[in-house]
């Protein structure tokens, strides 16, 4: 089964290359580039009485909405569907208000395929990697306490 991903990130080369990273790992994407469209986008699913993705993956800091605002929106609509949010400007206290939130996970920039293919796994619970990038999570060293910060060899890194 494609795993069906909706991308938020203000950052248009980020973002694309994120949603070649996902698209070549098997994903279905949907990307947009702002908050308020996410939350359309959520909204919109609503109406349609089944959500278009299984998972969502957001930047923290955008303008206007922010991931915090997406994050939110989203648990509210669809409480069982994980949120990770992402940033490359971490610290403990943004990382433990999305915690507090219902983020799945927080990831820091920069991430690779092992970090989102692990990720991926952790939150829904299945495999979505190939046997290639399962194999590097040996070699992974986990910064977090609670295992949400990965640092591992860059392949396919996004910045």
């Amino acid at each position: 089964m494609t795993i069906k991903v909706l991308v938020v990130e203000d950052d248009i080369d980020v973002k694309e290359a994120i949603d070649f990273m996902l698209e070549r790992m098997g994903c279905d994407v949907v990307s947009t580039g702002n908050g308020q469209d996410a939350v359309n986008i959520v909204s919109q699913s609503k109406k349609n009485e089944k959500p278009e993705f299984d998972i969502v993956l957001t930047d923290l800091l955008m303008p206007g909405k922010d991931g915090f605002d997406v994050l939110t929106h989203v648990k509210s609509i669809y409480p069982d569907i994980p949120v990770v949010v992402f940033t490359g400007n971490y610290s403990e206290e943004n990382r433990n208000l999305a915690v507090e939130r219902g983020a799945s996970a927080f990831l820091a920039k920069p991430f690779d395929k092992q970090d989102i293919c692990k990720t991926f796994e952790d939150a829904l619970g299945k495999e979505v990697c190939d046997r290639e990038i399962r194999v590097g999570f040996r070699k992974q060293k986990r910064t977090g306490s609670d295992g949400f910060l990965f640092q591992l060899p860059e392949t396919d890194l996004v910045t």
